[in-house]
């Protein structure tokens, strides 16, 4: 499993913000900081829709417009 160092790397080099993986994986993007910052432990579950959000394979959910 790659450390939060490592995620944070791949997420810049695939040119993602905090917001975005945070929004795809259903987390807060201040839980985002400090998985990447503080090493804050990722489940299993959690890290591989990770992996999936950065490779494109997992997207933020959009919001339904109210009308």
């Amino acid at each position: 499993m790659l450390n939060g160092k490592k995620l944070q790397y791949l997420r810049r080099l695939n040119g993602y913000t905090q917001k975005y993986i945070a929004d795809a994986i259903g987390v807060s993007e201040r839980w985002i900081g400090k998985v990447e910052n503080e090493g804050e432990t990722l489940s299993e579950e959690t890290y591989n829709k990770w992996l999936q959000a950065l490779y494109g394979n997992l997207k933020p959910k959009k919001e339904k417009k109210k009308s």
